[in-house]
């Protein structure tokens, strides 16, 4: 049993002109080199700032929604943060007031709360 093998050519409307690889340019040759680095570099920028901008807002109305609206902050804050400087020092400050509150917290839980109460007289 012979299997013979084709392919099939790209369909086009037969009042349309086959188009051929001289008629239309490079992609390559559309932006020099340098100037599509910092198209896509400011391009990313802009994607990522409104992509993170969206997700942080979409936690601070889930503060007043039920939902987990600190944890999308978060990650809102986490997502800015891979391009801009600000969201990564907002975040470092996030962490840092994180391990404070988390520090306090074990301490409270392990001297227990009258560790935290006045001290009484005893008469």
């Amino acid at each position: 049993m012979d299997v013979k093998t084709t392919t099939a050519a790209p369909l086009q409307s037969p009042s349309a002109p086959a188009a051929t690889s001289a008629s239309l340019p490079p992609i390559k040759t559309l932006l020099p080199p340098r100037a599509a680095l910092i198209f896509w570099g400011h391009a990313r920028k802009v994607v990522v700032l409104v992509v993170g901008l969206t997700v942080v807002l979409i936690g601070v109305a889930l503060l007043i929604l039920p939902g987990p609206g600190w944890l999308i902050i978060f990650g809102g804050l986490a997502l800015l943060a891979t391009e801009f400087a600000w969201a990564r020092w907002m975040l470092k400050q996030a962490r840092s007031r994180f391990e404070q509150l988390k520090q306090a917290a074990i301490s409270t839980w392990n001297h227990g709360p009258a560790a935290t109460a006045p001290p009484r007289s005893d008469d």
